[in-house]
């Protein structure tokens, strides 16, 4: 996939592969909280299980691992708190990685008052997200 091709020389750390179980975490993921992926985050199931990013500006991302997307909802009542998102993941920053249910955008939002409206980046890629939390305080 161009996305791990490209951002392992910038300091992504994929996650060993497990195709057949992230499909099937993802599509379980899709049922419970009645939303469908964005087709790069399913394909990226293919590749990897999920990975760090971490770059020079001191930015650094974690897309959880797809085997774990359903426990770690739940283990943050994320469809108690934000019905619209489910979380797949983190920034160091203080923000939850989210995708908006409607839209299929990737969106950082705080952590504390976890609501869309609040987002810091609101991207229709994860290659997106990741170029501009790369040229943060460039």
């Amino acid at each position: 996939m161009p996305l791990l091709n490209h951002y392992k020389p910038r300091g992504l750390i994929a996650n060993p592969p497990e195709p057949t179980l992230a499909l099937e975490s993802i599509r379980q993921t899709e049922r419970v909280y009645q939303l469908r992926f964005p087709d790069d985050y399913r394909d990226l199931a293919q590749e990897c299980n999920g990975f760090t990013c971490r770059f020079p500006n001191g930015c650094e991302l974690e897309l959880w691992p797809f085997t774990e997307l359903a426990a770690r909802n739940d283990s943050h009542a994320i469809n108690d708190i934000a019905p619209t998102l489910c979380m797949i993941g983190t920034e160091y920053n203080g923000e939850a990685l989210v995708v908006e249910r409607s839209t299929q955008h990737y969106l950082l939002v705080p952590l504390i008052g976890f609501e869309a409206e609040h987002a810091s980046h609101r991207c229709n890629t994860l290659t997106e997200l990741l170029e501009a939390l790369r040229c943060e305080d460039e």
